[in-house]
């Protein structure tokens, strides 16, 4: 590296990465917050209070993205916007929704708060300080390092130095800063293509491999945090010492392999670098409450704000320096789209070939299933198996559990108001929520979000009753949270019907409420599906008395009842037009999807019962299931 001047990061990765590579420049690397805010002149300058401070601005409701709201207010600082009328002038140009005109009262209260002394007002400070002068004085050289959504403020402060050196000021990219070796030679070799986990053993061998290279190495790492455990592992397991910076800040590269956010690395002779990507690269994080669209009208405006568009740019060209000659060795997974790189070589073509897809299989056990595990099952055997068979599940907090507390004390709640309809409905769910979670204190704003949106249900609640008296003429309640078991062709099922009402002809009607997304339709019975409709039914004609005219589907969310699984000729026409299309059928085609339902319980009890449980992974299911943690064939590693 060069001498004599100081290296400016304008982001911690850079930084820390860079005194990982270079210990020895440790005395001329500077984080740009961190010299235009020292800590005993800054003043909230870490995300916690900071976060805090913005919380006591914010709504029960908004709580829950305070850090959006942060981290967009503290954006649209870092694009110059500094005074009130800058302000106004930004919003005018965006739509008044009511999130622009909250974020715009929200960036007033910010700017008449103590939370303007940020590193905004620090970058304008000093470029008024510079612009100020004709002399160097005592600011040294500097070379400036931009970061990957690098902002407003940093490139016009860096070019605020322009005539106090003699050197163009403008920033540069972490692989431009000098090396070195300029022109190592060799061309990169091709980018090794193949499972991920073909393509990160054969890393963790090949960097076993050299370690006993007088060079130290290091992992530019771009992968998903599953493939990242896989390579530590693997590591682990080949007695590999490593040292990451993924949830560190202060590592060096003195013994050992180091593991790093993915990053062209300046040109150096010095050190041997690998790099591993996977599709999770290129995976766009938003994570401020600007669209894209509204960020490009601030653009066009002239106000410099990072996108997601500039991000992936910027990924793309730190992509393509990576390639360049000198750089280091790639492995990439399958799912890494091919265009991105210069040259490929096929894994599979090599003596290493993947390992075939495991077949997961246990003892044979007789269970009673629930319409839960049976759904579990048919979206994926291995994440039944996690879930249900061995009971494998992350350690949630209340926050991760909010769906599930929130459901359960609604369907408490409920109960208790049909069991005393004089009583309060926001007391009962209060009470209920109380009793099940002791743990929830009125003070915490868990309690209160799940309060407010239980008064958006109760608000909605009676009118969707009288609803129901109307369109299903409904007459009484005949049972409550009815629990039942019942078997099918020797196998054992139970579960519980949230409610069962008689209608004014004698037939029942069964109804299942739903707080969250109500996404069932008929066809998923057909497809092995939708276990609950088809349990509810099977459970109440085995027990004969008065026929059933189906189950409904009680939206407390969306407040409405229109989705479930009906015979058409126990019901009114005009109410068929007003449900779901296709959700209310024949009685021929009713009985023929029941039969077709029935073989796939059939079929699925007894897959689960003789423990067949492989993985049958698909795209929607394994980004939100916390089985793809166990699962190799889920993670694409097979």
């Amino acid at each position: 590296m060069s001498t004599g001047r100081e290296i400016i990061f304008e982001s911690l990765e850079h930084y820390t990465l860079f005194l990982a590579l270079f210990p020895e420049q440790k005395y001329k690397a500077r984080l740009a917050s961190e010299l235009l805010a020292p800590s005993e002149a800054s003043l909230d300058k870490t995300m916690a209070p900071r976060l805090n401070f913005i919380k006591s601005l914010l709504t029960e409701k908004e709580t829950k993205d305070a850090k959006k709201f942060l981290l967009t207010l503290e954006q649209l600082r870092l694009s110059l916007i500094v005074t009130h009328e800058q302000v106004d002038f930004c919003f005018s140009i965006l739509h008044s929704t009511p999130k622009n005109n909250r974020l715009k009262e929200l960036l007033h209260l910010y700017l008449d708060s103590p939370l303007k002394l940020d590193l905004a007002q620090s970058y304008w400070d000093s470029i008024s300080l510079l612009k100020g002068q004709s002399t160097l004085s005592n600011i040294p050289t500097r070379t400036f390092v931009r970061a990957k959504s690098s902002t407003y403020l940093f490139t016009e402060w860096a070019n605020a130095h322009e005539a106090l050196q003699e050197e163009p000021c403008s920033p540069i990219e972490f692989w431009e800063l000098p090396g070195g070796a300029q022109n190592l030679g060799q061309p990169n070799p091709p980018a090794k293509k193949a499972s991920a986990t073909q393509a990160l053993s054969l890393l963790a061998q090949e960097i076993a491999s050299q370690q006993s290279s007088e060079k130290p190495q290091w992992v530019a790492f771009g992968g998903s945090p599953h493939a990242l455990l896989f390579l530590e592992t693997k590591l682990k397991s080949l007695r590999v010492p490593f040292d990451s910076l993924f949830g560190s800040k202060e590592k060096t590269l003195t013994q050992g392999i180091l593991i790093a956010p993915f990053q062209a690395p300046p040109l150096s002779p010095n050190h041997h670098c690998w790099g591993y990507l996977d599709e999770s690269f290129f995976a766009a994080k938003e994570e401020g409450l600007l669209t894209e669209a509204e960020l490009f009208t601030l653009v066009t405006a002239g106000f410099s704000i990072p996108r997601i568009k500039t991000d992936r740019l910027y990924l793309k060209n730190m992509l393509k320096e990576f390639q360049k000659p000198g750089r280091g060795e790639l492995f990439i997974s399958n799912q890494v789209p091919a265009q991105e790189f210069s040259q490929i070589e096929e894994l599979a073509t090599l003596s290493h070939r993947p390992s075939p897809p495991p077949k997961l299989a246990l003892p044979p056990k007789k269970i009673r299933l629930s319409a839960t595990q049976l759904d579990s099952y048919a979206a994926c055997p291995a994440q039944y198996l996690v879930r249900h068979r061995l009971k494998l599940r992350p350690i949630q907090s209340l926050e991760e559990k909010f769906a599930l507390v929130f459901g359960t004390a609604v369907h408490s709640s409920l109960e208790g108001y049909f069991k005393a309809p004089f009583n309060d409905l926001t007391t009962l769910f209060k009470d209920a929520l109380e009793s099940l979670h002791p743990e929830i204190q009125k003070e915490r704003s868990i309690y209160f979000l799940m309060l407010r949106q239980f008064q958006e249900v109760a608000r909605h609640f009676l009118v969707l009753e009288e609803q129901l008296k109307s369109d299903f003429h409904f007459k009484d309640n005949l049972s409550l949270e009815k629990s039942f078991e019942t078997e099918i062709s020797g196998y054992f099922f139970s579960g519980k019907i949230d409610r069962i009402i008689e209608r004014q002809d004698g037939s029942l009607l069964l109804i299942d409420y739903k707080t969250g997304r109500v996404d069932f339709s008929p066809r998923d019975i057909s497809n092995g599906h939708g276990s609950q409709a088809l349990l509810y039914l099977l459970s109440v004609t085995a027990q004969g008395g008065p026929p059933c005219v189906g189950v409904l589907f009680y939206d407390l969310k969306a407040q409405e009842l229109r989705r479930g699984l009906f015979r058409d000729d126990m019901i009114p026409k005009e109410l068929k037009k007003e449900l779901t299309r296709g959700h209310a059928l024949s009685p021929e085609k009713f009985l023929e999807l029941i039969e077709l339902g029935k073989s796939h319980l059939i079929s699925k009890s007894q897959s689960i019962e003789q423990g067949q449980f492989s993985a049958t992974p698909n795209s929607q299911e394994c980004s939100r299931c916390e089985a793809v943690t166990f699962c190799r064939q889920g993670l694409g590693y097979v």
